[in-house]
């Protein structure tokens, strides 16, 4: 039984360590697709805010995932977490879905992805769908 019980546990902790390298490695991959596919603009503001919300919503999003597996997405005590990282502006909290958040901010990329494909920021559909592909291996 104690074996079984040991052989159980360091199953599920290598599972839990390959799921944990999937999503590095993932949000790295776009965060690099983002950084290098929306590009900083020397005269438009809210191109560039529009950028850095992105890149700070992927590390959001990690964040939460991260949570969601120690079971504290929903408490306090990860929203003050994520505030102190300076992650969370004014009224995203309330906004994310309860239970899933870190889903809520996975769409909130790729709407501002769609957005800025459709104002000729994102200079192709291949680049756009980069962006949605690396949402979609970060979910």
């Amino acid at each position: 039984v104690l074996a079984g019980f040991v052989m159980s546990s360091v199953r599920l902790f290598r599972v839990r360590r390959t799921n944990y390298a999937r999503l590095c490695g993932a949000v790295r991959n776009i965060l690099i697709n983002i950084s290098s596919l929306v590009p900083l603009s020397d005269n438009n503001v809210e191109i560039n805010q529009a950028r850095i919300n992105m890149l700070r919503w992927v590390i959001l999003a990690y964040e939460l995932s991260v949570l969601k597996g120690r079971g504290c997405i929903d408490n306090e005590s990860g929203r003050e977490y994520l505030e102190n990282l300076n992650l969370l502006k004014r009224g995203e909290w309330d906004s994310l879905i309860d239970g899933d958040r870190h889903t809520t901010a996975w769409w909130w990329i790729q709407m501002q992805a769609r957005e800025l494909r459709r104002r000729g920021v994102i200079l192709s559909d291949i680049d756009f769908h980069k962006i949605c592909n690396a949402v979609t291996l970060c979910r």
